[in-house]
């Protein structure tokens, strides 16, 4: 018969502590807000290029996915950590 502290144990077990997830989703949060405030900027000084964010800070950039992962390795930023987008100098506008 499974109890209640070992379901808890168990969810601990998959997901970690619920205040430290808290914590690393509010940084990602705060991380990705600031790519998105340089996003326009960017587009203009790196257009067509990959950009990754990390901890307040613009860490990475590259012609392709695979050379921004490998920027983000080399600085030992945790990848589901960094914002990451694609500074596209033609996006496509949604008309709704």
């Amino acid at each position: 018969m499974t109890t209640k502290t070992d379901e808890k144990r168990k969810i601990l077990e998959m997901f970690g502590d619920p205040q430290v997830m808290l914590v690393e989703m509010q940084a990602f949060a705060r991380t990705s807000e600031y790519l998105d405030s340089k996003l326009q900027e960017l587009i203009k000084s790196h257009p067509g290029q990959h950009v990754a964010a990390y901890d307040g800070r613009i860490c990475a950039f590259g012609s392709t996915i695979e050379e921004v992962r490998d920027q983000l390795d080399a600085q030992g930023v945790p990848r589901g950590r960094a914002a990451w987008a694609y500074l596209d100098p033609n996006p496509i506008a949604l008309h709704v």
